[in-house]
């Protein structure tokens, strides 16, 4: 046999060899982890930034109950946001002394713009359906603009333009906590 007919039944060989032979299992790339673990007591711990969310109650569109701290209808202005609705989520409030912060913490707090943001799923901004009912509107950061008037900014869930600042108006609000590792 001569080099040019070795060559072609090689060729044929090396491919049926390919063709036949027993599939080698690859490596899997290891998954990656699920971002947002249901702790069980109606909050979320996000696995990538290590914080802890609280999931809203009821319905949206139910109606608000300013009791509830948790409701997703309710609204606050800022000034309320940060002083007396986080004073009730830590139970320093005088009518929930007695029940302590909910879910058993007391250094629940509004979030930054920074951490807001980082729930933020897809454009127009959503939130993942485990953290509750989530309310398409303006939801207060606890960041202030850097120049001019130290304004509030604020995250739209459910608009293409998440982001603006404003004041006095009334919008919604979602509890943080940073978690100890």
């Amino acid at each position: 046999m001569n080099s040019r007919t070795l060559f072609p039944a090689a060729a044929v060989m090396l491919a049926l060899f390919l063709a036949w032979r027993p599939a080698v299992a690859q490596p899997q790339a290891p998954s990656a982890p699920k971002q947002f673990v249901d702790n069980g007591n109606d909050t979320l711990t996000d696995a990538q930034t290590g914080l802890m969310w609280e999931k809203k109650t009821t319905a949206v569109g139910s109606g608000p109950n300013l009791r509830d701290p948790r409701d997703v209808d309710n609204t606050y202005t800022w000034d309320q946001a940060m002083g007396d609705w986080i004073d009730q989520m830590n139970g320093r409030l005088i009518a929930n002394a007695g029940d302590g912060g909910f879910a058993g913490y007391t250094d629940w707090r509004v979030p930054t713009l920074a951490e807001l943001q980082s729930i933020v799923e897809t454009n127009p901004t959503r939130v993942s359906a485990m953290f509750g009912g989530n309310a398409a509107g303006p939801y207060w950061s606890s960041s202030r603009r850097a120049l001019g008037p130290a304004i509030p900014w604020y995250v739209i869930f459910g608009s293409d333009i998440p982001l603006n600042v404003g004041q006095p108006f009334s919008f919604h609000v979602r509890a943080v906590r940073g978690v100890r590792r």
